[in-house]
């Protein structure tokens, strides 16, 4: 049984198959896609952690150590995005101060004691940056993938 399964596999080679030896066309194209895509996922999920972080900040559930942390992590996803976009011929530059713009809020933020309404007095500003970041990905959206 094991044998024609593995037979019947051999004499069709997945769609992952073909594309990995350039058998389909636009071979170079789907993995950078998937690449853009993986790096923007990443980043969309540290931006959701930093914020459920400064939640959990305000409430004295998370130090400021752990938030910094998370906001090291974000600044990782962020590079690694600005990275795959260049790969690709996309400009970001009008987006790499958004990191150290967020860094400054949160400092800000971070300076006083924990409550929710300083977070409530800072999460504006953390909007508005976080904001901007997701309009200008958006944007470049349809650049990567064709359409």
């Amino acid at each position: 049984m094991e044998t024609s399964v593995a037979s019947s596999r051999a004499s069709q080679p997945s769609a992952f198959y073909a594309s990995m030896n350039g058998q389909t066309s636009g071979s170079q194209k789907l993995p950078l896609q998937a690449s853009v895509r993986h790096a923007v996922t990443d980043l969309l999920v540290s931006i959701k952690s930093l914020l459920m972080a400064l939640d959990d900040w305000s409430q004295r559930k998370r130090t400021d150590e752990e938030l910094s942390d998370i906001y090291v992590r974000f600044g990782n996803d962020f590079n690694d995005v600005v990275t795959v976009f260049s790969q690709v011929h996309v400009d970001m530059s009008d987006l790499t101060s958004v990191p150290e713009t967020l860094r400054g809020v949160l400092e800000e933020c971070l300076s006083e004691e924990a409550s929710p309404q300083v977070l409530e007095q800072h999460l504006p500003k953390v909007r508005e940056v976080i904001t901007r970041l997701l309009k200008g990905l958006r944007d470049r959206r349809s650049v990567v993938t064709g359409g």
